[in-house]
């Protein structure tokens, strides 16, 4: 019995860069919700915590020049896939260093989707 390959293609073609992810968290935010189903004051609170780490971390970040050579020697088209929710401190904490390795590198497409 043949099985059919899985693709992460619709996922990819659903996915949006780093920089509207911030914009939709910012447009969330503007409007009291977040991302995801629960729209409860706890997730709210924690994706306001979570922009505001993410902006910190865009101007403070410093990538090991180490990690930012390996990164730059890719030489193969690759998709970085993200899977996310704005209240997600995890998220917060990390996005950001992927966002800026995937600009180093113009083989690098980084897309983010709401789990």
């Amino acid at each position: 019995m043949a099985t059919k390959a899985f693709s992460f293609d619709p996922y990819i073609m659903k996915g949006m860069t780093y920089d509207l992810y911030l914009d939709l968290t910012r447009d969330l935010l503007s409007e009291g919700k977040t991302t995801g189903p629960n729209q409860g004051a706890e997730l709210v609170d924690y994706t306001k915590l979570n922009l505001q780490r993410m902006e910190r971390l865009n101007k403070t970040i410093e990538v090991l020049a180490e990690l930012e050579n390996k990164v730059m020697a890719i030489g193969t088209k690759q998709t970085w896939l993200c899977i996310t929710e704005a209240w997600c401190g995890d998220a917060a904490q990390n996005l950001p260093l992927f966002a800026r390795l995937a600009d180093s590198n113009k083989n690098i497409t980084f897309k983010l989707v709401l789990r």
